[in-house]
């Protein structure tokens, strides 16, 4: 790995929401089991963001992170102001790999486009300001997780910024995509890719604006800093808001399955979010997924993407 360096600081947030919360089953339904549902998205910092409704509400805007296993993440302020309250506490892990408690509270009914999740687990803590405050829209107050992979196929149309989720996921149709194993390593949605010549796991995780981004564990075994020469050291943001250093670069060659390759992907190496012995050697995010057009199959364990 480069030494550090007194380089000026880059505002680069790459918030990898890996935040594992370990909390109760909920269920969705959608209005017409005979189509795909379709909730149309924005992007902000190149995350995706979703319309959702607590209860009888109006739409708030939410992050959708499939790194974010069993739960979901509402901000304390509007659960103060919808009257939300807990229920119990949990152990929350985010990127950094720091972990705390947190409450928990489950939420009666939550839309998220025509989809309605009932019985839905919600952890109550505050959003960190560079991941919430959006100058040109209303602030993100919370975070959906995988839950809205339940029992569906869910695709992101990332050039027209809409997602499809089928469910009953026998409702699908693979056409012309590609597949590759998707394994739930630890609840975590992984594949397995080639970058310039490594096999690496990684997570599916569309709470992350970043391309590859791998761990410590990783790029020490692989001596990343000599294949790599030119990383360069800057900082990431945590889902708890704190700050911690990186280092980022280009991967010349990712490869999925046998020989679909993608030049020039943006590169990072990131703090150790899972045990080492988890298998898990680092992330993919939006920066790369953008370029996919990606399908994730929960029952089915496939990953779908078109080449």
């Amino acid at each position: 790995m480069p030494a550090l360096t007194s380089a000026p600081f880059r505002k680069r947030f790459c918030l990898s929401g890996l935040l594992v919360l370990q909390v109760f089953c909920a269920s969705w339904a959608d209005t017409d089991h005979s189509q795909p549902s379709i909730i149309a998205f924005e992007s902000f910092k190149g995350q995706t963001v979703i319309p959702v409704s607590v209860g009888a509400g109006s739409a708030h805007a939410f992050l959708f992170d499939t790194g974010l296993t069993q739960g979901n993440i509402l901000s304390a302020d509007l659960a103060r102001a919808l009257d939300i309250k807990p229920t119990r506490q949990v152990k929350l892990s985010d990127s950094s790999g720091q972990a705390r408690a947190v409450d928990v509270a489950m939420i009666d009914t939550v839309s998220v486009g025509p989809v309605t999740l009932h019985n839905a687990p919600f952890a109550l803590m505050p959003l960190p300001a560079a991941l919430s405050r959006r100058p040109d829209g209303p602030d993100i107050v919370g975070v959906m997780g995988a839950p809205l992979l339940k029992d569906a196929v869910v695709c992101l149309d990332y050039q027209n910024k809409r997602i499809m989720r089928w469910s009953p996921a026998a409702t699908f149709s693979a056409g012309q995509r590609r597949r590759l194993p998707l394994e739930f390593l630890h609840d975590q949605p992984t594949i397995t890719i080639d970058i310039d010549g490594l096999r690496a796991t990684v997570v599916v995780d569309t709470g992350s604006n970043g391309g590859v981004q791998l761990f410590p564990a990783f790029a020490r075994a692989h001596d990343l800093g000599t294949k790599y020469p030119g990383l360069r050291q800057t900082k990431s943001l945590s889902g708890h808001g704190q700050i911690s250093q990186s280092y980022q670069g280009t991967a010349r060659r990712v490869t999925l399955g046998d020989d679909v390759k993608y030049p020039n992907i943006p590169l990072a190496i990131i703090p150790q979010s899972f045990p080492p012995a988890w298998g898990i050697d680092g992330l993919i995010g939006a920066g790369f997924l953008s370029r996919l057009a990606p399908c994730l199959d929960e029952p089915s364990e496939g990953f779908y993407w078109t080449p």
